[in-house]
């Protein structure tokens, strides 16, 4: 797979977070259905067949951030973050964000006229 699929391909992922987590805990929550059906086809009562599927696919939260890690850019994903932050920093105090759009706007002119 070319690096600009891989990369487009994880973009996306920045947008269908959600929905991406729900399918994944549904593949959890099959596979543990799986090994508990399993597990009570061979005698084990409903219950302990339950917890002897869950000790075996191990910890589920575990499971569900190494995928994360695997969807993640981290260089994005901490940008998109602080933007965010900045955004409600700003949206709290409006005063702060006009004088700060006016420097900017003040700085782009001055470097664009030199």
């Amino acid at each position: 797979m070319s690096l600009l699929r891989v990369l487009v391909a994880r973009l996306r992922l920045l947008f269908r977070r959600a929905a991406l987590d729900r399918e994944v805990d549904e593949e959890f929550r099959f596979h543990l259905e799986m090994e508990t059906e399993r597990l009570t086809r061979a005698g084990v009562p409903p219950a302990e067949a339950r917890r002897r599927a869950v000790l075996a696919f191990g910890g589920i939260e575990g499971h569900r951030e190494a995928m994360r890690d695997g969807w993640q850019i981290p260089v994005v994903e901490e940008a998109v973050r602080e933007a965010r932050h900045a955004i409600r920093s700003l949206r709290r105090s409006p005063a702060f964000a006009g004088a700060i759009v006016v420097t900017l706007g003040l700085s782009l002119g001055a470097v664009a006229a030199v």
